[in-house]
């Protein structure tokens, strides 16, 4: 197996990846709504003890994802990362505890990142940082947070760039040796680029004026919709909440 070819794939499809995250669908409504809801929420399942519980909320969460225009498709990719990494903790505990507490692991796992799915391709990611910003959320996490999703790309785009460059520079056939000595200079000088890069990115938005705060040019209005929809959203996560004990 070509090691390196495998991981320019997985580099390319982690861009895309990335791409689609910052084309959302315009659903309206106040971002701080959205967050609020989606907090509730999140306490509500992962504080459940009922898998059957868990199952009917994880199954209204897709229907209300469905009908603001999300793909099956988007759906499930998100959901088969979430499983990988709930697996980890999961199937442990189906020889200590039972299969029944791997399911409820599992579902809380997936209702949780289906309700922060539905708000993350619902609003512009800046919309979600000036809402956190309104609810007086610290400015040091949303700072962190806004250049951590920024300097992403960077990376993944400076690693593409760098496999690129030495495929263009190679020769004949490489042996499975050659590939992953390859790669292990290519890490070792990644790393090293990255620490430069994340003082770049730090300097130039700091002689830009950038402390953290974010600015948009939408005032954020609570229309009828959104009490309504804040209400709603609370009812559901007392109710889950309450009969998931």
């Amino acid at each position: 197996m070509n090691v390196s070819r495998v991981l320019e794939s997985t580099l390319s499809q982690l861009t895309g990846t990335l791409a689609q995250s910052e084309t959302t669908l315009k659903t309206g409504g106040d971002p701080r709504v959205k967050v609020i809801g989606a907090l509730l929420v999140t306490v509500a399942a992962v504080s459940v003890r009922r898998w059957a519980i868990l199952a009917a909320l994880l199954v209204l969460l897709s229907g209300v994802a469905i009908l603001a225009g999300i793909t099956w498709k988007r759906l499930f990719a998100g959901w088969a990362g979430g499983l990988f990494f709930a697996a980890v903790v999961a199937v442990p505990a189906v020889f200590n505890s039972g299969w029944q507490l791997a399911l409820l692991l599992v579902l809380r796992s997936e209702a949780s990142l289906t309700c922060w799915m539905l708000l993350i391709l619902t609003t512009p990611f800046n919309l979600v940082l000036r809402a956190l910003q309104a609810l007086s959320v610290p400015t040091v996490f949303i700072a962190i947070l806004s250049m951590t999703f920024r300097y992403i790309f960077l990376l993944v785009q400076t690693a593409q760039d760098m496999l690129l460059s030495r495929r263009s520079r190679i020769v004949g056939r490489m042996t499975g040796a050659d590939h992953r000595r390859m790669l292990s200079s290519t890490a070792g000088v990644l790393l090293g680029k990255s620490m430069q890069m994340s003082d770049d990115v730090y300097h130039a938005m700091a002689s830009r004026g950038f402390r953290g705060e974010i600015r948009v040019m939408q005032n954020f209005e609570m229309a009828t919709r959104d009490w309504s929809l804040l209400v709603s959203v609370a009812a559901l996560a007392a109710a889950v909440f309450v009969t998931g004990r």
